[in-house]
């Protein structure tokens, strides 16, 4: 059973700030990389596969990069838990 340690004020306010830039980072960028995704499915021609694939390489890596951030102030916000120590016995 792991035990959870106190979190500082300081790590759950880093925690929180961090998770809100990255929640408005994957929002924005992603809400922009669906819609220009979206708008260039609708043509025919072969380059609008490329222009797909563009949108996704330069919108969807800020987007990967603010739900990364999202989940690293998550995990610093709830703080690690810590295992007890052994009650002795060795296996």
């Amino acid at each position: 059973m792991t035990e959870q340690r106190p979190v500082e004020p300081m790590d759950r306010f880093m925690g929180a700030a961090i998770m809100a830039i990255g929640l408005l980072i994957t929002g924005l960028c992603g809400t922009c990389t669906a819609y220009f995704t979206f708008a260039m499915g609708g043509g025919s021609s072969g380059g609008a596969l490329i222009s797909i694939i563009m949108v996704l390489l330069v919108g969807g890596t800020p987007t990967l990069i603010g739900i990364a951030m999202f989940r690293f102030g998550l995990k610093l916000y709830r703080g690690t838990p810590v295992k007890p120590p052994l009650s002795g016995r060795q296996p």
